[in-house]
């Protein structure tokens, strides 16, 4: 593989819906304009599958862009990540903001401090990632679950998910919960 293709790939679905908000077109209009149905695109839109060569060129089209401006990543590594840099995702059914710091290094590594709301949560988030990842609470307590079987963690305590490990986490406390986690991309 190409020096440092591995690492480009990873963020295609980052640079699509990047390009595709750009163009001030929603998914349901690239969807139209691509043949491809809505899911398939948001599923890549969030990096979880990897588009054909094929598809990719049907959204490169409809984009008005070459597959190398979505291929190839010109972000240069960061040094520094100001807090005000932190790429924010709110996930209100699961009760949490995840806070990603990013440095785009060759390491790959992925920062996120998830801060988890105390109450009932829609549904119980349940995922599964093709990297591993560690997790230290930094404040409260948290609720993992990983493979059938329940870890409740107090602050400071940490505790390593390995790739492919379908798990959940959650608050069960009155209290809010902060956690500090590594994700070590490949």
């Amino acid at each position: 593989m190409i020096e440092g293709m591995k690492e480009n790939l990873y963020q295609i679905g980052k640079r699509l819906k990047k390009r595709r908000k750009e163009k001030g077109l929603t998914i349901k209009i690239l969807s139209e304009y691509t043949g491809l149905s809505v899911g398939y695109l948001s599923n890549l839109e969030n990096d979880v599958n990897s588009p054909t060569i094929d598809n990719l060129s049907k959204i490169c089209e409809a984009l008005n862009c070459k597959l190398s401006d979505i291929i190839i990543d010109e972000t240069p590594g960061k040094t520094v990540i100001r807090k005000t840099d932190w790429r924010i995702n709110e996930y209100p059914q699961y009760n949490q903001e995840v806070g990603v710091i990013d440095f785009k290094r060759e390491s790959q590594q992925i920062y996120e401090v998830i801060t988890i709301k105390p109450g009932k949560v829609e549904a119980e988030p349940g995922w599964r990632h093709m990297f591993s990842e560690t997790c230290t609470v930094i404040q409260g307590m948290l609720t993992v679950k990983m493979e059938g079987t329940v870890f409740h963690l107090e602050q400071w305590d940490s505790i390593y998910v390995p790739e492919h490990v379908k798990h959940s986490i959650s608050n069960e406390t009155d209290e809010i919960c902060v956690t500090y986690w590594v994700c070590q991309r490949k």
